[in-house]
């Protein structure tokens, strides 16, 4: 097998990559891997490769392991981290590898929770429900609640029956129904649906104007005194928003105890959008969870405190900052950047996709739409 030269990016304070060699391994820009560094091991993320180095091949060393099970950084977070490091004057591996969960950063693989989801095919969205044995009423739940949802999750399928998981592998087998793994959702507790209060004048022209302007790079600032309600305007855009097939809202907030609030509220309003939040309060499996959910595109609202704007998020539509004027955007150690800033950057940044392989293909999109709310 060829050695390929690997350019990875180390938690050290030097402004650099390193080469190493990929040994028998198969990676990925953006994959996470082990490699030897002096007298010790340390994590580190793929780059890039290259055809030369500086140090002779023979000097190179290969690296240890690599994490392929887990999903890549993609292109967008790893430029909008260099983009960071570059402007507030701090090494990129510093600054890439802090912006991960805890998990991320240690010598071992982090294992996501995971769950299977299974989806109605189309010989099951034409399946006679009446054809089944009126005897097997479990099967006969399942396939009807599968064709008025399309899909259902093993949570959803508990709440139907305790043996509904063994009825949704007799419609796998009959071809009615297809099974994939997918991070697992967390749990909450059902909360009694919230009345839509109406909104007033001043609120209603904010909504029309931003939503017009949604689909491009666009920041407005949203300034009311508290009990305004500026925290309606928001519900109301993330509505529009998650309207939309593969949309994801990053709201900020400056203190970790404004977090629950602002949770409870949106998943009176918002059932049917999967919400995490990213803070400092989290156990380290709790916040790797959320994050993965994050990243895959599972979680749709994602309410954090500053570092989330490092977050990778692969359908970024809206970046809501509330209390711009915090100073707790404002990181004072380490990379010294401001969250505020950071997230204008992000908003004006063509999205970018993964092509397969090791080169950063760029596919330009849509860019993300910003309110800041004073």
């Amino acid at each position: 097998m060829a050695q390929t030269i690997l350019k990875i990016a180390l938690d050290v304070p030097l402004d650099r990559l390193f080469d190493y060699l990929s040994g028998d391994h198969d990676v990925q820009v953006g994959q996470r891997v082990l490699v030897p560094f002096g007298s010790r091991s340390q994590i580190g993320i793929v780059m890039g490769v290259a055809d030369s180095s500086d140090v002779p091949i023979e000097k190179l060393k290969p690296i240890v392991q690599a994490f392929v099970e887990e999903t890549p950084l993609d292109v967008e977070m790893l430029n909008l981290i260099r983009f960071s490091a570059d402007y507030y004057q701090y090494p990129f591996g510093q600054a890439l590898l802090s912006s991960l969960p805890a998990r991320l950063r240690q010598i071992a693989p982090a294992v996501s929770r995971k769950q299977f989801l299974y989806r109605l095919t189309d010989a099951g969205r034409a399946a006679d429900v009446e054809q089944i044995p009126k005897k097997q009423k479990v099967l006969r739940s399942v396939l009807s609640a599968l064709q008025a949802a399309s899909r259902l999750t093993e949570a959803e399928l508990n709440e139907i029956s305790g043996t509904a998981r063994k009825a949704v592998k007799v419609l796998v087998d009959l071809a009615y129904a297809s099974s994939e793994q997918v991070p697992a959702l967390q749990r909450v507790m059902a909360m009694p649906a919230a009345v839509e209060p109406s909104l007033n004048a001043e609120q209603i022209q904010v909504v029309q104007q931003i939503i017009a302007g949604f689909g491009m790079f666009k920041a407005w600032l949203l300034y009311g005194i508290t009990g305004s309600g500026k925290t309606e305007v928001y519900i109301r855009l993330l509505q529009h928003v998650l309207q939309q097939e593969n949309a994801q809202v990053l709201v900020l907030v400056p203190e970790i105890n404004l977090t629950p609030q602002l949770e409870a509220r949106f998943r009176s309003r918002l059932p049917d959008f999967p919400l995490v939040s990213l803070h400092s309060n989290l156990s380290e499996s709790e916040r790797l969870h959320h994050w993965q959910l994050a990243q895959s595109g599972a979680a749709k609202i994602i309410i954090g405190t500053r570092l989330s704007i490092f977050t990778p998020l692969p359908d970024l539509k809206l970046i809501i900052i509330d209390e711009e004027h915090d100073s707790s955007y404002k990181q004072q150690d380490s990379m010294r950047y401001h969250a505020r800033d950071v997230a204008m950057v992000r908003a004006n940044r063509p999205r970018l996709r993964w092509k397969p392989g090791l080169t950063l293909r760029q596919t330009r999109t849509r860019r993300a739409s910003m309110v800041c709310c004073a």
